[in-house]
């Protein structure tokens, strides 16, 4: 399984219900009218501009973004740009069983059409999210322009694409190792957690096996044989063991009392 978008390419063709269901939850993410991302969206805009100007504009930002870098995951993985190959490696399987594809349409379908189901009849709303019609024509332009030039610059002008990251300098690396938290993982697995778990492992070896595990075993066998010599059969050794006990009883109830 591959996990990398850029080494997967058109597979709109071989995965038609996966793709254009994809689609359907791609646009309703990005709130374009009338999916049903947008009546949330716009919701949470008019409600933003009405209290705070600096978290509308920042809302307004992420509907670019979320735009960008989803016209960017469809255009990569289901769109193949032109003149560019698939992969040698990649396997046309096409759609999975109807057991994912039915899940999969049901979803699109209510992406499709879910914001426009009656639902507030049955959910008390206690403000009125109406507001200035410029509000929903920013949004609808962030997030469709984000959209379509995203996907025409990665399927028609890939080349374009490199040119602008090349632009971004350090940036660009940045982003290309995502923010190097896979270096930052392996690193802390490698040399710190690496490290521990082999220290857990000699105090486990040697502190709970060796000494308290093997330990308690070995001083009760120790015990066991010091203890099973006095175990001789004879009347006589017997007798004198006790006599012997009482004597030193005698002896420490008298040095006690004086």
């Amino acid at each position: 399984h591959k996990q990398d978008i850029r080494q997967i390419s058109g597979i709109l063709k071989q995965m038609p219900v996966t793709g254009w269901t994809f689609l359907a939850g791609t646009l309703a993410l990005v709130g374009i009218f009338p999916f049903a991302g947008f009546w949330s969206k716009e919701e949470i805009l008019m409600t933003a501009w009405r209290q705070n100007s600096l978290i509308f504009s920042l809302l307004l930002l992420t509907v670019l973004f979320t735009a960008v870098y989803m016209g960017r995951l469809f255009a990569v993985a289901f769109l193949t740009a032109p003149g560019r190959e698939k992969p040698e490696n990649q396997k046309s399987e096409g759609d999975p069983s109807w057991f994912m594809k039915g899940p999969l349409v049901i979803l699109g379908i209510f992406s499709l059409f879910g914001g426009i189901l009656p639902l507030k009849q049955f959910i008390p709303l206690e403000h009125d999210f109406h507001g200035p019609f410029f509000v929903t024509l920013l949004s609808l332009a962030a997030g469709t322009a984000g959209f379509l030039v995203t996907v025409y610059l990665y399927h028609y002008q890939p080349k374009r694409i490199r040119k602008i990251a090349a632009l971004a300098g350090p940036i660009e690396k940045v982003l290309e190792k995502k923010y190097y938290v896979d270096e930052i993982y392996n690193a802390l697995i490698r040399h710190v957690q690496d490290r521990l778990a082999r220290l857990c492992d000699l105090f486990e070896q040697i502190v709970i096996v060796e000494f308290y595990v093997n330990g308690t075993a070995r001083t009760a066998r120790w015990a066991g044989d010091g203890l099973r010599k006095l175990q001789t059969g004879r009347i006589q050794f017997y007798v004198l063991i006790f006599s012997a006990g009482v004597t030193l009883l005698a002896y420490g109830m008298i040095l006690w009392n004086r």
